[in-house]
């Protein structure tokens, strides 16, 4: 409530001095229109967006634009129109190409903001297909012990197992493991790693959780389903140990409750 009023002033204050068609004022839009997603005000986002690529469209093509477009998607998404959506992450995307190039890793962002979309619409090919074309732009120009490269091969993972694919999804699910586990390189599909100090990174747990699901995915359609589920149990079991490890040597309240809490509330644990 203390920022929206804060930027309400602003633009107040930016209509007296500069006009309503200036770019500082577009840009206050969009910072308003970011402000209503968080509050989850998303007709109220819109108002302010919409405010602010009117004045953008008159305007060189910019970054900020681009950005514009981004809150766009992210607003359609939330609530649940996914062909908007997708058509505002590609707007994002293609102004983002003709500033950095088609290899930066924003535009890998909006190809997996695309990605997540086809997704939740249960479009899993399509999902595939851009979250393959984001992996290799995270991996060269990011490195490959990078959180976003971990969560390319997670949703690579993810999508395959919703395939049923369970081959691929445990090959692709491994990787994501390697990546947020230095100490950890096997990308052998049985395989777990042995912490060798306490991993805070959350994105471990979607991983391991996947892990779990894609075993006993297996377990149903495998002749050895023993040890489908065999593994999966390890698995599980390592995810337990990793929430008490991290009960144990995080001591904050915030680190608790983030790492902790959350964890026990994902394993039902």
């Amino acid at each position: 409530e203390e920022s929206l009023q804060y930027y309400l002033k602003a633009l107040s204050l930016l209509h007296n001095t500069l006009g309503e068609e200036h770019v500082q004022a577009a840009l206050t839009y969009s910072n308003l229109g970011n402000l209503y997603i968080t509050m989850k005000q998303y007709d109220k986002a819109l108002e302010y967006l919409i405010k602010a690529e009117t004045i953008h469209l008159r305007l060189p093509e910019s970054i900020d634009n681009a950005h514009n477009y981004l809150n766009f998607g992210i607003v359609y998404s939330r609530k649940k129109e996914y062909d908007k959506a997708i058509a505002s992450f590609k707007k994002s995307g293609e102004i983002i190409d003709r500033i950095y190039g088609k290899d930066h890793w924003r535009v890998a962002d909006s190809k997996n903001n695309i990605g997540t979309i086809y997704y939740y619409k249960g479009d899993f090919s399509n999902a595939l297909k851009y979250f393959l074309e984001v992996m290799p732009i995270y991996r060269q120009h990011l490195g490959m012990h990078h959180n976003r490269t971990a969560i390319a091969f997670h949703n690579i993972a993810d999508t395959y197992y919703q395939l049923k694919d369970y081959e691929q999804a445990i090959r692709w699910n491994q990787k994501s493991l390697a990546v947020l586990i230095p100490d950890f390189s096997d990308t052998n599909g049985t395989s777990n790693p042995a912490f060798s100090f306490c991993i805070s990174n959350q994105m471990l747990m979607p991983v391991l959780d996947l892990k779990i699901q894609i075993c006993m995915g297996q377990a149903e359609l495998s002749s050895h389903s023993l040890d489908a589920l065999k593994l999966a149990h390890e698995t599980s079991t390592l995810s337990i140990a990793w929430i008490d490890r991290i009960r144990t040597e995080f001591k904050t309240e915030e680190s608790k409750l983030i790492h902790g809490e959350t964890a026990k509330t994902f394993y039902k644990y």
